[in-house]
């Protein structure tokens, strides 16, 4: 029986529009059974599948600057993640990203699905599996001290495209003769049990990720395809083995799973030097002043100094609005970031 919210509240439940919030902390006050659970998740659903932007490219930029692995595949049937969490349902959950409310999977749970796999189907180098993924949480004395951490980390799992909640069912036909301590003969007569959970619908695309760290200790040795093994156990835990619950009755499982390297950076754009007509130790100094103005908390500074650094070149007004000009053109063809103070100053007095 989960606790209930107090009448008094009943009036903020629509305005909660987070389907996990609402989820774990707005079930409707009252009596508790199978349809106001039903209830609950549909107004779950309904929050989620709503349509809003859902920021599915801050994953793609997390993995590159990581350096990781990355692993596109679907789910081959429903995927159920976290139905027995402590929520205000029972046995009926889901993992919804706190923050973003789609489902995903954590990074901790898909390093710990891989080292299953890994234990039973890389047993003829036991050490390597503990070197890439660290050691497993011992006891006794000491056990702080016993733990290593491994040469990579498991990125959460984020769905590639928006994902679709749907609802489920497990229905016990014959409650009181599995769950009496006199049961009777089950009948056709016995009245079924629905229980409702929450699910993602199949053929959702998830992005995984498996990126190179510098946590090792010194003595640990650290091969550079490290990231690229743990990516290929991952990949074949999740067609082997499934992510989730309900493993054993087909939920869970991943297809089509394609691994991708890690997208190689683009060089730095070399310093061309300073415009034509600028010397070169004012424009060392401008750019000092420009990359200054990222950190400080007023725009006066930045202006004055780059006022003074043109003035100090020794030209006239005219010389120096076409100066200005120039510093203009050149951050455009360079593509060098500065401050958007020091631009916009430039270019209004450009104009005058």
């Amino acid at each position: 029986m989960p606790l209930m919210l107090p009448s008094s509240c009943e009036a903020w439940r629509n305005m909660v529009s987070h389907p996990g919030l609402f989820l774990d902390k707005w079930a409707a006050p009252g009596a508790w059974d199978s349809k106001d659970q039903r209830e609950h998740l549909d107004a779950v659903i309904k929050r989620h599948n709503a349509p809003h932007v859902v920021p599915l490219g801050a994953w793609t930029d997390l993995a590159d600057a990581l350096g990781a692995w990355k692993a596109r595949g679907s789910t081959v049937w429903r995927l159920a993640l976290h139905l027995s969490r402590a929520t205000s349902v029972e046995n009926a959950a889901m993992c919804l990203h706190p923050v973003h409310g789609f489902p995903y999977l954590p990074g901790s749970g898909l390093k710990g699905l891989t080292r299953a796999w890994a234990t039973f189907h890389c047993p003829q180098d036991p050490g390597d599996v503990e070197r890439i993924l660290g050691s497993e949480q011992p006891s006794g004395d000491g056990a702080a001290s016993a733990l290593k951490p491994g040469s990579v980390i498991f990125l959460d799992a984020w769905p590639a495209t928006k994902p679709t909640l749907e609802l489920d069912i497990v229905n016990c036909h014959h409650r009181d003769y599995y769950g009496s301590s006199s049961p009777e003969i089950p009948g056709d007569w016995d009245e079924p049990n629905m229980t409702y959970f929450l699910t993602v619908a199949p053929g959702t695309p998830f992005r995984f990720g498996v990126a190179p760290t510098d946590r090792v200790a010194p003595t640990d040795r650290v091969a550079p395809n490290d990231a690229h093994t743990a990516m290929k156990w991952l990949r074949h835990a999740l067609m082997d083995l499934g992510a989730g619950a309900k493993t054993a009755v087909g939920y869970g499982y991943f297809e089509d799973v394609v691994i991708k390297p890690p997208e190689k950076k683009d060089a730095p754009a070399p310093d061309q030097g300073p415009p034509e007509g600028l010397a070169p130790e004012v424009w060392k100094s401008i750019q000092e002043a420009a990359a200054d103005g990222e950190r400080a908390t007023g725009n006066a500074d930045v202006e004055g100094s780059l006022r003074c650094l043109l003035k100090g070149a020794g030209a006239l007004e005219p010389e120096k609005d076409a100066l200005r000009q120039a510093v203009l053109a050149w951050l455009d063809a360079n593509h060098v970031e500065v401050a958007g103070s020091v631009r916009t100053w430039l270019a209004k007095k450009a104009q005058h």
